[in-house]
């Protein structure tokens, strides 16, 4: 049985399986360490402290252990390609997903971020292992092929606090393909993928940190929730 292709092997047939897909999983890149290192200052999150746990944006902001990990080299090394250049940090977002808090609603993060589809990724690093049932995420292969894809108003029932509002339209033909990943691992995903998770229906908090990635002197949307700015990462010389 051959071994699995990932940018430390084989980077080529690596970035040629990220264009197919649209995403790809790099294995074993932060240590077991590194994972409960981050975790320790999420929970020094404000909405940590005040246990209600909802997702907290430009945490870089907040404490130098988010600036640390955006700016690891293995990840930044698979972002320069994936991004074609330089790439800059532009946002952050650390998820606590609590038992039984909703998902995150069927989206395209570049529908937000309105950048050049080449010049932007995002890198998503589970802290724990991550499963469907503690709110893994799916996504469907090929899908950033399309480009942008129309949205519609999501539907709002229940306990949606990590929902967002207007989501994909996905065709009907699409078939999803659920993702399960191991803590320390990175999904890194092309802007226009299509993508959303699930409920957490465990008994544990599924802790992810959220990288988004732009090429150096590209435009972008600041947002008027998320305030994106560009900044320079911590890169080796």
């Amino acid at each position: 049985m051959s071994a699995p292709i990932t940018f430390a092997t084989n980077p080529d047939a690596a970035y040629a399986q990220f264009l197919e897909d649209g995403f790809f999983i790099e294995p074993d890149v932060l240590t077991a360490a590194e994972c409960d290192q981050i975790i320790a200052a999420a929970e020094r999150l404000p909405t940590a402290r005040d246990g209600t746990y909802t997702p907290m944006m430009n945490v870089h902001k907040l404490d130098e252990t988010f600036v640390d990990i955006m700016s690891h080299p293995t990840i930044v090394g698979i972002m320069r390609r994936l991004v074609n250049g330089t790439p800059c940090g532009l946002h952050t977002q650390m998820f606590f997903t609590p038992p039984q808090r909703a998902g995150l609603g069927v989206h395209q993060d570049n529908y937000f971020v309105e950048a050049k589809a080449d010049a932007f990724a995002s890198a998503w690093v589970p802290l724990v292992d991550v499963t469907t049932e503690n709110g893994g995420l799916y996504a469907y292969p090929a899908s950033h092929k399309d480009g942008p894809l129309p949205v519609a108003v999501a539907d709002t029932t229940g306990d949606k606090r990590q929902t967002i509002y207007e989501e994909t339209v996905v065709p009907a033909h699409w078939e999803k393909r659920d993702i399960s990943i191991k803590r320390g691992s990175v999904l890194f995903l092309h802007g226009y993928n299509v993508h959303g998770s699930y409920q957490n229906t465990s008994q544990n908090k599924r802790y992810v940190i959220l990288n988004t990635y732009i090429r150096e002197g590209e435009a972008f949307r600041p947002g008027s929730t998320a305030k994106r700015e560009q900044f320079p990462l911590k890169l080796a010389s």
